[in-house]
Parts: structure tokens; C-alpha cells; sequence
């Protein structure tokens, strides 16, 4: 079966980093919804150790600010230098587990906690067990989360070591592993996290077809966070740029980006996407902010105006596209790429940065403003000429 690739964007924003613990997605099990605890939210262990406990209440308060409040350093603050973070389907490890080292824990977190958090936001614990080995320590928990969009469990494993020397007193996390066990949307619909609700989530993907691959949305519902990043970009690159879903697709490549960890790819896809259509909706994340802002000052300062054209003196497709820019009474520049190195250099940076992946390309490349279009026609390029008219 194939269908169209475009999900619900905002839904997908709220299940996939909207809402959730402060470590990722808050879930829980095949049981009904823990009662929260009455005061301050924390969890404790009677037959804890004084140093257990309060190992415990250093990292609950640690997630907390990061969940509650979107304090990023004081949720930073927390991990070592090596850690890494699993995000994965069960306890078990399987082929679909989606390690992130420390430098991508802070670039996701740093998007998921760039918009104030959603209020009231509250982050509780049950489950609790420490165990204390020498200068290593083990936490477990399920982590409880509700904000105005739902209700989740997870299940949380961290591993942690004692501080070295130049680090804060204490522990530091090394690991942490999680993995989805109920959640509750803001439209009261449940969803266990068994091996029912995967084993029908991977027949979906299978099922499915989008652009004749697989599904980036329903990847993504099934926690395959790298395959949907690769699928989405797949269907960035060759979907037609005249396409009215064009500027949706983009928007999901950008979701796939950070919630599988590939950052640097999200700014330039929302930027993709507000090129394409201005009033698309995109998350309250960093990246998304940041093309936005990129776009209007460019726009502000007249970048917008510019037109360019990289091409060949002997291409058919570049002399009909000079011919007609020409006739309309478009002023552009011409760089020749066969006998430019530096035209060269300029376009394949262009392509990089605006079509990531992309590896071959049709000539012309034309650049108006910050968009570049890989072998326009003109049905595309002449509503975008106005500004750029003798």
C-alpha cells in the first residue's frame, strides 16, 4: 500500500519530544496510572543508605529542572564528559536502540528544552532501586511524567561513577538506557508499550509505503529513530520541489533530526520548509527558531534579491533557463562551473547546506536569496522572480 508521507506535524511534535520525561518520552507500564505522590514529587526507598538517598534526590532534582522548568544546565550538570544515552524499545538491546554520545544529549536537549515548558509540568518516580558498588552506582526507576498534552511512563536505567578529579563532588551519569511503557496523548487515547503494540507498529512500517520506501511518521511511531531520519531524506531529494506537500516533508526531515540525534541537519530542513511555505507550522525547538529568524533577517536586509545561476555554456537546460530569466527581465549572475574552480566550490557548498546528501545534481543550480533550486522549471522558478526584476 502506498500513501502520502505527511503526517500530523503538531502531533508528532507533542509525541515525540513535547511531552515526555526529562530524559526523553516518559512512559509507563501495562498497569493503570501510579497515583502521584503528595508532596514535592519525590521518591525515596525507606531502606536506603544516607548516601543512596541522597545519590537519588542529586539526580530526581537534576531531571526535574530539565522537565519542569527546561533548565538545561542544571540538567546537563549531571553527566560525564563520555556518557552516552540508549533510546530503545526494552530493557533488552535489539536492533533498533539509538545510542547518543554527550555532544548530541546536549544538542536534543538544548531543542527540547529551548520553548518555556508547557505548565503545569510534573515529573514523578516509582520503582526506586540503588545499588552502590565501590566508586560505581546503579539507578532504576519509572519515571512518571503529565503536562497539559498527556501522560507517560518510562523505565529508566542509569549508570554512574564517582567524580574524578576536576569534576564536582559526587557521581557523574555515564549511561543511561530507556524505553517506553504507556503514555496517554492529549486525546485520552492509552498505549501500551508491549511487544503487541511493536509487533503491530513494525507491520505498519512494512505494510506502508511513502515515495516507494518506507514511512518517515510511522518509523518514527515505532521508535526506529535512524531509519526515519534516512527515509525522510530520501523523500526530501526527490519529491518534486513544486510539490504542495513539499514544504510538510521538510518539516518532518527536521523532526527525524533531532529526535535521532542528527542535529546539524534540522535548521537547514525548517529552513527548507519556511522557503517553501512561510506559514508552515514547525516546533518551539532551537533549530526551527533559528532558520526562522536567519530567514527574516536575510529577507530584512535585502539578501533575498540576489539571483544567481551555476551552470555550463553548453547546457541546454541552462541556456533555456538564462534565455527566459533574459526575457523577463531578470537580472541574475552567471557562474560557470566548468572553467570557475571557486563557482565550483561555491555550489557544491550551497547544495550541501540547503539539500544535504544529496550527491549528484542537474544543472542549473539557481540561487535566489538563501534558497537554492537544483534544475528549477520554470513553472517553479518564475513565481519567485519578482524581486530580483531590472
Amino acid at each position: 500500500m502506498t500513501r502520502s508521507s505527511t503526517p500530523s506535524l503538531l502531533l508528532l511534535f507533542a509525541l515525540l519530544l513535547g511531552c515526555g520525561g526529562a530524559v526523553h518520552r516518559a512512559a509507563g507500564g501495562n498497569q493503570p496510572d501510579g497515583a502521584r505522590p503528595a508532596a514535592g514529587g519525590a521518591s525515596t526507598h525507606p531502606a536506603l543508605s544516607p548516601e543512596a538517598k541522597a545519590l537519588l534526590a542529586w539526580l530526581q532534582a537534576s531531571q526535574r529542572a530539565g522537565f519542569e522548568r527546561h533548565d538545561l544546565p542544571a540538567y546537563l550538570a549531571v553527566w560525564a564528559p563520555e556518557a552516552t544515552l540508549t533510546v530503545a524499545r526494552g530493557e533488552a538491546g535489539g536492533p533498533y536502540d539509538r545510542t547518543l554520545n554527550m555532544a548530541q544529549i546536549r544538542a536534543t536537549r538544548a531543542e527540547r528544552f529551548f520553548a518555556p515548558a508547557p505548565q503545569p509540568s510534573r515529573l514523578w518516580w516509582t520503582e526506586v532501586k540503588v545499588h552502590l558498588a565501590g566508586s560505581r552506582a546503579t539507578i532504576r526507576w519509572v519515571a512518571h511524567s503529565e503536562t497539559p498534552d498527556g501522560k507517560e511512563r518510562v523505565a529508566e536505567v542509569y549508570h554512574l561513577r564517582r567524580s574524578r578529579p576536576g569534576e564536582p563532588a559526587g557521581y557523574r551519569v555515564t549511561h543511561n538506557r530507556l524505553w517506553p511503557l504507556w503514555q496517554m496523548d492529549g486525546r485520552r487515547l492509552p498505549v501500551a508499550f508491549d511487544h503487541v503494540t511493536w509487533a503491530q507498529r513494525d507491520a505498519d512500517v512494512s505494510r506502508q509505503r511513502c515515495n516507494e520506501g518506507p514511512c518517515p511518521d510511522l518509523l518514527l511511531a515505532a521508535w526506529r529513530f535512524e531509519e526515519a531520519w534516512q527515509a525522510a531524506r530520501r523523500i526530501t531529494e526527490m519529491v518534486d520541489p513544486g510539490d504542495a506537500q513539499a514544504a510538510a516533508h521538510w518539516v518532518l526531515r527536521g523532526v527525524c533530526a533531532v529526535v535521532s540525534g542528527h542535529v546539524a541537519d534540522a535548521e537547514p530542513s525548517f529552513r527548507q520548509a519556511l522557503l517553501r511555505d512561510p506559514q508552515i507550522g514547525i516546533p518551539p525547538w532551537k533549530s526551527a527558531d533559528a532558520a526562522r529568524r536567519a530567514l527574516a533577517a536575510e529577507q530584512a536586509s535585502g539578501a533575498a534579491q540576489k539571483l544567481t545561476l551555476y551552470g555550463r555554456h553548453g547546457c541546454g537546460a541552462c541556456i533555456g533557463t538564462r534565455r527566459r530569466l533574459e526575457a523577463a527581465g531578470v537580472a541574475y549572475d552567471f557562474r560557470d562551473v566548468d572553467n570557475d574552480a571557486q563557482a565550483e566550490r561555491e555550489m557544491w557548498t550551497l547544495v550541501a547546506r540547503t539539500h544535504p546528501g544529496q550527491r549528484r545534481v542537474k544543472l542549473p543550480i539557481v540561487q535566489i536569496g538563501s534558497e537554492v533550486l537544483i534544475s528549477p522549471p520554470w513553472r517553479e522558478l518564475e513565481p519567485k522572480l519578482a524581486a530580483s526584476r531590472r
